[in-house]
């Protein structure tokens, strides 16, 4: 039975060290979260039959004459139910492991907290020699540290119940304490000596609970000395509960399914050395992080993008203090490439933000401020490019930070941020094409104070997007949103010491998409539709813009002095979003004329010599699958040559790998697009027998399926893919005859036709068509 009498006794738990032979780690200590709540209040943590072999592991033998708590039993009475625990069933002769685990039930309160507690007042659990008064005061419940114990609650099994009972007490009550959770708390380190506090904030209910039994927080001598004693201000019970726990059980901390990186989505953080960190996260519980890549200047901005340029892995786009952008692999791998320019002014940006896939089409995209407060969309092409800017809003010079990257309205289109001069957040709604729906949405004020805003996608796991956000202090607040563009703070932070990253952003949505080169001369004109360009026999260059249906617009002369070079298709050879051509002249040298994007070409830029010895080139195909356009080349042995592009308007190596022989037999060679539909663009060659034949590629430096798709293709003079040209199924492809008529085989996407139509005539006056 319970004794009804006071027993002052010492208190070791608060002024005194508990020693262990196990191995806690002081740097794992965290004053504002000593335990998780939801492993704290876990009522079903272990059961009885656990809780008894678990004593019986630390206590081998008791002494002589002595009652050790794994053999402790004790006669229980009834306890009524109440709001914080569910009442007590009493019975004769119970266990001390029965005992525990009852009252965890009842009051849920885990039993391993209960061991714990045990342990760091009294010994209990590892004793060999426990007095009566330890039982007496077996939890401290009742028991401060300037006064005796309250005699109600003295005995074992009352002080395991209404210690556990207290601990609910704190946790339905908040505000009754002066240690609260959600808050700053001066904490004292030691009941006496004057010693002073530590400003903690106390992150959650578990924790405020534990300050509020046992009042104190360990100071650096304390968690110098973990497994021993600090000095005269050090006090030891919330050191020793946490550092006991761990030891026993492990962390304090719930350990639901890891996180894990390149798994589930990550947090990007580039610290103030340059390194690129991910943290990857899940039901706002982060996992190890990551360091992905390194080499970042202070004075660069990041923005994590997704997969850029359809590579299968995420990309970072890099703007250095010359403003100069580049495209670079957010995880680094053994044997990349160099990084890579994007050929796009942003000299006048204020703001530069990931915008996810704004218009849809399943390639990121970037929103850029300019510093006359134009708001411009840059569409990704899906090649590690740009398409040209395009002006969806004004009136954004006010604004000290712009977000983008998510849908936060659940309605699938993807939505804007933007913080005023006054630290009001306003959200402004995606149309889903890049631009915006009418009228924008207050989301409430105090924005001011956070040094970052991000949009991490669903970081709480209720399938709803939401955000982060970094205080001046460092720390890092979770804001879950409604699905209606609203959003409820965290009551505590996700994260602390987020101070010392100078960004942190989103990653970017999965890789998993791959957009296919698209063969033929491209868009010239920058209307998105496929283009053709040809050299009439007095060597005039003009582009036919297609009209996205088979047919044609208005004829563009560009280049009235082309003469007889050889017309070469390159694609966006130097990354600006815009095909490019390629001259060869009779000399051998190859000039790049860089697209503007409507149909003219700037020029000319000399990027080799030597090119006379090939009697056929063509450019367009991403031959090594590094999402950056090559250029093949047959010489008169008939043997195949790559020249890899670096994507800047330059080569790799500028030396050719031989990929084919015997290729003296194909007299008509050109990119031609996806003609398969496996996603990766294809080579086009007719043989002089007539036969036309699909040359694919793997996207990694290999063939792939090669086999022919025609045949009787020797009626014409000329052959070459174009592309999408009717903006149907798949690629097509161009014919010519002899009286000059042009025709259009449509392609049916799987290596297959359509049919054919008659796009034009007269074409025999060109001496190239590509």
């Amino acid at each position: 039975m319970a004794f009804l009498v006071a027993v002052p006794v010492a208190l070791p738990a608060t002024v005194a060290p508990v020693a262990s032979a196990s191995a806690a780690n002081a740097a794992d200590w965290n004053a504002g979260n000593i335990i998780d709540d939801a492993v704290f209040f876990d009522g079903t943590a272990m059961g009885s039959s656990e809780i008894q072999a678990f004593l019986e592991r630390q206590v081998k033998q008791c002494r002589s004459g002595f009652t050790c708590l794994k053999d402790y039993r004790q006669t229980t009475d009834d306890r009524p139910a109440d709001k914080y625990c569910n009442g007590y069933t009493g019975a004769p002769n119970e266990r001390a492991s029965t005992i525990i685990d009852k009252v965890a039930r009842s009051c849920g309160i885990s039993q391993k907290a209960l061991l714990v507690l045990l342990e760091k007042e009294q010994r209990l659990v590892s004793s060999t020699w426990p007095e009566e008064g330890q039982y007496l005061a077996a939890t401290g419940q009742g028991c401060p540290d300037t006064a005796p114990c309250d005699s109600s609650t003295a005995g074992f099994f009352y002080q395991v119940y209404y210690g556990a009972r207290q601990f609910e007490i704190y946790r339905m009550n908040p505000t009754w304490w002066g240690y609260q959770a959600g808050r700053w708390n001066n904490i004292l380190y030691h009941p006496y000596n004057n010693c002073g506090t530590q400003r903690v904030y106390i992150e959650n209910a578990a924790t405020a609970a534990l300050y509020i039994y046992t009042p104190y927080v360990p100071n650096a001598a304390a968690l110098r000395n973990l497994y021993g004693e600090g000095d005269g201000c050090s006090a030891y019970g919330n050191r020793n509960f946490w550092r006991i726990f761990t030891d026993w059980f492990g962390s304090t901390r719930v350990q639901p399914t890891v996180p894990r990186y390149g798994v589930d989505p990550s947090i990007v953080a580039i610290d103030g050395t340059g390194q690129v960190l991910s943290y990857p996260f899940k039901n706002a519980t982060w996992g190890d992080r990551v360091r992905t890549a390194g080499g970042i200047a202070s004075t660069d901005r990041v923005l994590a993008v997704g997969d850029f340029d359809g590579d299968q892995r995420r990309d970072m786009i890099v703007v250095d203090r010359d403003m100069k952008v580049w495209l670079r692999p957010l995880e680094e791998r053994s044997g990349d490439l160099a990084r890579k320019r994007i050929d796009v002014d942003w000299s006048d940006a204020t703001f530069i933000t990931a915008a996810s896939d704004a218009d849809g089409d399943g390639i990121p995209d970037v929103y850029t401020t300019t510093k006359a407060g134009l708001l411009l969309f840059w569409k990704g092409t899906g090649y590690g490019t740009f398409a040209a800017s395009r002006v969806v809003g004004s009136g954004w010079t006010g604004f000290t930070a712009v977000v983008g990257g998510a849908d936060v309205t659940g309605d699938g289109k993807q939505d804007l941020l933007g913080r005023d001069a006054s630290g009001d957040l306003w959200l402004y709604r995606g149309d889903g094409t890049g631009g915006w729906q009418n009228g924008r949405t207050h989301l409430g004020g105090g924005w001011g104070s956070m040094t970052s805003i991000t949009m991490p996608g669903d970081f709480t796991g209720d399938g709803v997007a939401d955000l982060l956000a970094v205080d001046r202090n460092g720390l890092l607040w979770s804001f879950a949103g409604d699905n209606s563009g609203r959003f409820s703070r965290s009551s505590s932070p996700v994260g602390s010491g987020w101070s010392v990253m100078q960004t942190v952003t989103a990653e970017g949505a999965s890789p998993g998409w791959r957009k296919a080169f698209p063969g033929g001369v491209g868009d010239l004109t920058g209307d998105g539709r496929a283009d053709v360009a040809a050299v009439t026999k007095k060597g005039v260059l003009t582009v036919y813009p297609g009209n996205g249906g088979g047919g044609w617009q208005g004829p563009i002369e560009s280049n009235a002095k082309w003469g007889s070079a050889t017309l070469v298709p390159l694609g966006d050879f130097t990354g600006d979003g815009r095909p490019d051509l390629g001259r060869v002249t009779s000399d051998g040298q190859f000039e790049l004329w860089k697209g503007r994007g409507d149909g003219t070409f700037a020029g000319p830029a000399v990027i080799g010599s030597g090119w006379n010895g090939f009697g056929l080139i063509t450019g367009g195909i991403d031959f090594d699958g590094d999402r950056r356009v090559d250029v093949v080349a047959r010489d008169a042995a008939g043997d195949l040559w790559l020249y890899r592009g670096d994507g800047m308007g330059g080569w790799l190596t500028g030396q050719g790998v031989k990929v084919g022989v015997g290729w003296q037999v194909i007299d008509s060679l050109s990119a031609a697009g996806d003609i398969d539909g496996d996603g990766v663009s294809d080579l086009l060659g007719r043989r002089t027998d007539g036969s036309l034949w699909l040359f694919g590629v793997d996207g990694r430096g290999n063939w792939g399926s090669i086999r022919v798709i025609g045949e009787g293709w020797n009626v014409f003079g000329t052959v070459f893919g174009a592309g999408d040209f009717d903006g149907a199924a798949g690629p097509d492809v161009f014919g010519t005859d002899t009286k000059g008529d042009l025709y259009l085989y449509r392609g049916d996407g799987r290596g297959g036709w359509l049919g054919r139509s008659l796009a034009g005539i007269g074409w025999n006056v060109m001496g190239q068509i590509r």
